[in-house]
């Protein structure tokens, strides 16, 4: 059976929430030492921009989203737009994602 892609529901939180748990996010991410990212405000949106230490070209952005009526952390670029990354209540779990993405993508981690 095939399984279908449903866009997320647009956040029902205040800019203000969002960007509270953006933060959150950035500061778990901060205790890893091969990302870097911030929170950005742009046309309107707040995402967390994040890259991974050496390999600032390939950058991704998350936003907090509403789907089944919870904050949820979700892709904000690229092909996977709008895909959810998990809970906006776990920002470890949602970590854990960013560096399979962005460690995976770079490859083996140095050192």
């Amino acid at each position: 059976m095939a399984t279908t892609f449903k866009r997320p529901e647009r956040p029902q939180t205040t800019p203000e929430q969002c960007e509270r748990r953006l933060r959150a996010l950035d500061s778990v991410m901060a205790a890893h030492p091969l990302l870097a990212g911030g929170v950005v405000h742009a046309d309107g949106h707040v995402f967390l921009s994040v890259v991974r230490y050496g390999s600032p070209a390939h950058l991704v952005r998350v936003a907090v989203v509403m789907a089944d009526g919870a904050p949820h952390y979700a892709w904000h670029t690229g092909e996977d737009h709008g895909r959810i990354i998990g809970p906006a209540d776990d920002p470890v779990g949602a970590v854990g994602v960013l560096v399979r993405v962005l460690v995976g993508k770079a490859g083996t981690c140095p050192g």
